[in-house]
């Protein structure tokens, strides 16, 4: 769909006073050249879809957790985090925002000293001093304890139960897999089986994250974060509570079945590119739960999916390299086409709009997905 990853252009932040209409004319007129000049030449156009660094740091901590090694990224990946660090220390988790967010500053620590940095690093230094400023490993969400169960920092059994036994659960039944999202679906499944296997691959005794822990690993109280109040919260934790009793339970006669079910379902999924759910958390859990039941990384399903990383997945700008959390080229080539049309554009005046439409049309999906099984009597026609 989209070429192999290249440099991406970024457009600066202008300040914008009283402006004439003959300026407004050429530059109306200078955008549709560049727009010209940058569309593909199969006729779509896509941005860089930048998310936030926990894309780059779960990208590392996978590539640890999968054995991967000399990945040729790693480098510019690591730049890539090390350019998004804030002033005070802490990443956030969209273009500038207006404070750090624990998690993300959590995750790009950790993939860091996974990479080598030493504690007293200075960008680890000042990311240290805002983590602990800031309540520390007692406030990250439950997916980063599920990232750092799996490097062995946080205890599995203080992390979220999420049986695979799920995916016996009748579509008519609350909480059956096929209740959630298309992306909360992708990335439950493989997220169950991690759950109910629980490995662990240690960081090696240098990069462990003995500093985090001020007051010694044994005198902190690890939790699973609590919802708030409500009808729908209290639901989620009745589910929760339901899922950790028969987890904690020594019967559970049907697990290897179920994750029989869980593998197949994943490996079924897996998108044309190697990719799961066209997103990034059913794809790097999807590689670490085949993992984690044996495929090795030779498999050509695990080939496929870590190849991915390596064409329109990732984006270079300048010797950083950034992972993107998901693609938008049919999302960009609309928003084009209707701000072409906006300015009076016509087939006959800007020549690649034809191109565009017919990449568009190309992209329509005729083949029925998941959604068909919760709705009934409806065409497929969608994008």
């Amino acid at each position: 769909m989209c070429g192999p990853a290249e440099q991406v252009d970024i457009v600066p932040r202008v300040e914008i006073g009283s402006v004439s209409i003959e300026e407004l004319t050429g530059v109306i007129s200078s955008g549709i050249r560049w727009l010209s000049e940058k569309q593909s030449a199969e006729g779509f156009w896509g941005g860089f879809l930048q998310s936030n660094s926990c894309m780059e740091a779960e990208w590392i901590l996978a590539m640890h957790f999968l054995g991967v090694r000399g990945d040729p990224k790693l480098p510019g990946v690591v730049k890539a985090i090390l350019n998004e660090q804030r002033a005070d220390g802490s990443w956030e988790v969209y273009y500038d925002a207006p404070e750090g967010d624990i998690n993300a500053t959590v995750e790009c620590y950790a993939a860091l000293r996974c990479a080598g940095f030493k504690p007293d690093d200075e960008p680890l230094r000042r990311a240290r001093t805002w983590i602990l400023e800031h309540g520390g490993l007692s406030r990250i969400r439950n997916f980063t304890k599920y990232w750092l169960a799996l490097i062995g920092e946080w205890p599995w059994d203080s992390t979220p139960a999420v049986p695979p036994e799920l995916i016996f659960l009748p579509r008519w039944f609350p909480l059956n897999i096929y209740w959630f999202a298309s992306w909360a679906r992708a990335t439950i499944i493989p997220i169950s089986i991690l759950s109910a296997l629980r490995p662990v691959r240690p960081l090696p005794p240098e990069s462990r994250l003995d500093e985090l822990f001020p007051q010694g690993r044994q005198n902190f109280k690890h939790k699973i974060a609590k919802r708030g109040r409500g009808l729908g919260p209290t639901f989620f934790v009745l589910g929760e509570r339901l899922c950790t009793y028969y987890t904690k339970s020594p019967f559970h006669p049907l697990r290897e079945t179920a994750i029989r079910l869980c593998v197949e379902w994943i490996i079924r999924h897996q998108d044309w590119d190697g990719a799961w759910g066209g997103i990034q958390p059913p794809w790097i859990y999807s590689l670490m739960a085949l993992n984690a039941v044996g495929y090795p990384i030779t498999h050509p399903v695990l080939q496929k999916g870590l190849d991915a990383w390596n064409h329109h997945w990732s984006y270079k700008r300048g010797e950083a390299i950034y992972l993107q959390a998901s693609e938008s080229p049919v999302w960009d080539t609309l928003l084009i086409l209707q701000a072409l049309l906006d300015c009076g554009e016509t087939f006959e005046t800007f020549s690649g709009m034809r191109k565009a439409v017919e990449w568009v049309l190309s992209k329509q999906i005729f083949t029925p997905g998941d959604w068909s099984y919760t709705v009934k009597g409806v065409e497929c026609g969608g994008w």
